[in-house]
Formats: structure tokens, C-alpha cells, sequence
């Protein structure tokens, strides 16, 4: 599913620049154009990659496939719930409650016992879509439209913080002529002391991720909550308050390490003209996320119309 989620965007970005309107068409496909469709991913999985390779820096690489498979599969799967209507079914809400919860849970501890910075992330990744699954599970109240709307800004606001906190340690784990796996927590020791400006942009994102106010995943996290507590999903609601306590513990542990003075022997990074431009990107995410955490009704304007589009 995965797979096939990846070939449909990527088509999408790559060859009608539909992005959103046209993952939600291909959702409507018939049986035997996703077999098809399956089928072309499964045989030739390097055309879409080398066609990538052929227009996108490293970086950007890395970006199409952060959306790619999130944003993707969350596409698919909001048209799916509200088209079927699965959601009504207590056996299929029940397993939809409990993946979220144990996802919540789970997924922080996991994540809190880890060394590795890349790591840290992935596991926390597991949390972030627990908290997803909570306006999934709204969906089938009679607010559906608005749960909706707060699954796709908490989306949006995790892919944006996302791919400035991974872009950064892709960034720092490479230089000329070789590729180094600097994603050691140690490793990130006094960064900032060493290059302040990467160093605030990543402080800003694992805020954001956390939840803390002034940031976009703060306005992403109160969406999920208005939506749970709309639908009266109170124990899911405890969970997510939960998880993101141990969230904000691992978060804040690594902005500690950030400011720390760097040890004598600690390896320094340098950055040369070849990553201005993924500087540049990093410094543009970086400024949205804190425009977006302080005046995101840009962002909350242009969900509700596309929701409302989908609602018509």
C-alpha cells in the first residue's frame, strides 16, 4: 500500500503538478486500474526514482519522499473513511482506538530510550500518527467535516516540522566525498556553538514537534484536541496528553545537548557553497513554521475550503 501510494504522488508532482486534487481523484480508481497501477510499481520501481534523480538535489529528494508516503497514504485513507463510511462499524472503531492509543504510548517510549537522534524521530513518528488517528476516529461524529479539517493541519504541520528537523541532520551527516552517520545524540553536542543559525532552526522544529505554543505543530496538536473533545473521545484524549509529556521530556533533552559546550576532540561540520541552497530551503521551512505558529489563518483558511470542496 505503501508502494503504491508512493508511485500515485510522485506521479502527481511529477508529471501534472496535481498535488492534492489528484491524489484524492486517484483514490476513486477502479479495481483494475490499481492493479495496474500496482503492477507498473512493482516491475519498474527505479523509473520514478531515476526521473527524480534526474531533476532534484539530494535534498529535495529527501522531501518529495517525507510527502510522498505521509502525505500520500493520509490522503488515501481520509478519502477512503469518509467515501465508505468504515468508520460506523464498532469492530473496525475499536481497532482504530487502540492502534491509536498504543501508537501514543508505545511510540514515546520507544522513542525515549534512544541514543540515536534519526532514531529519536522515527519512533517519535509513531507517536505523531497515534495523535493523527484521534481525528480519524472523529470522523465518525457528527463533526466530521471539522475532524477533516484538523487531521489535515496537524499533516501539514508535521511534514513541514519534519522535514526541517530531518533536514537538517541529512544536512549534518554528510560531507565532500564521503558520507558520515553523525546522528549520535553526542554528535550534536554544542552545535550550537558551532553553527547557531542550523542549530535555532532545528530547536524550533523539535518545539514544534513537542506541541509548545507560538509554534505550528502547537496549532496542529489544539486542532486534534478541539476534535477529540468535540467527539467525546476523552480516553484517547488522555492518551495524547500522556505521550506528549514523555514527548516534551526527549525533545527538551536534546535541546539541552544543543547548547552544551562542545568537547575539545568533538568533530566539527563544515558547510561550503554546495549546501547553500538546502540552507536556503531549511531557512524558508524554518520561517514558515514560526509565521504559521503565529498567524496561521492562511493555512486554516485554505484547509476549510479544501475541505469544504470535499464535503460539496
Amino acid at each position: 500500500f505503501s508502494g503504491f501510494a508512493h508511485s500515485i504522488t510522485l506521479d502527481c508532482f511529477c508529471q501534472d503538478h496535481g498535488g492534492l486534487t489528484s491524489m484524492c481523484r486517484c483514490s476513486r480508481i477502479g479495481g483494475k486500474d490499481l492493479m495496474r497501477i500496482m503492477s507498473a510499481t512493482i516491475e519498474s520501481p527505479n523509473i520514478r526514482i531515476g526521473h527524480m534523480r534526474d531533476h532534484f538535489n539530494e535534498f529535495r529528494i529527501f522531501a518529495k519522499k517525507m510527502f510522498s508516503h505521509k502525505g500520500a497514504i493520509f490522503a488515501l485513507c481520509l478519502r477512503y473513511f469518509v467515501d465508505s463510511g468504515s468508520l460506523s462499524s464498532p469492530t473496525i472503531l475499536s481497532a482504530v482506538s487502540l492502534i491509536a492509543m498504543l501508537s501514543m504510548i508505545g511510540g514515546n517510549l520507544l522513542a525515549l530510550k534512544q541514543t540515536d537522534l534519526k532514531r529519536l524521530l522515527a519512533y517519535s513518528s509513531i507517536a505523531h500518527l497515534g495523535y493523527l488517528l484521534i481525528a480519524f476516529v472523529a470522523l465518525q461524529t457528527q463533526s466530521t467535516r471539522f475532524a477533516v479539517e484538523a487531521s489535515s493541519v496537524y499533516v501539514i504541520a508535521y511534514m513541514l516540522t519534519s522535514l526541517v528537523a530531518f533536514g537538517i541532520i541529512n544536512l549534518l551527516s554528510s560531507r565532500e566525498g564521503q558520507a558520515l552517520e553523525n546522528s549520535e545524540l553526542s554528535d550534536y553536542t554544542g552545535l550550537f556553538w558551532r553553527h547557531p543559525g542550523l542549530a535555532l532552526a532545528l530547536t524550533f522544529a523539535l518545539l514544534s514537534l513537542a506541541g509548545i505554543p507560538l509554534t505550528m505543530g502547537f496549532i496542529g496538536k489544539f486542532y486534534l484536541l478541539a476534535a477529540g473533545a468535540e467527539a467525546g473521545l476523552w480516553a484517547l484524549l488522555a492518551a495524547l496528553i500522556i505521550g506528549s509529556a514523555i514527548g516534551l521530556y526527549y525533545y527538551l533533552r536534546v535541546i539541552i545537548t544543543l547548547i552544551k559546550p562542545a568537547a575539545e576532540n568533538q568533530s566539527n561540520w563544515e558547510l561550503g557553497p554546495r549546501h547553500a541552497t538546502s540552507c536556503a530551503v531549511l531557512a524558508v521551512f524554518t520561517v514558515n513554521l514560526m509565521i504559521f505558529g503565529v498567524y496561521p489563518e492562511p493555512l486554516i483558511d485554505t484547509v476549510q475550503s479544501l475541505s469544504a470542496s470535499l464535503f460539496r
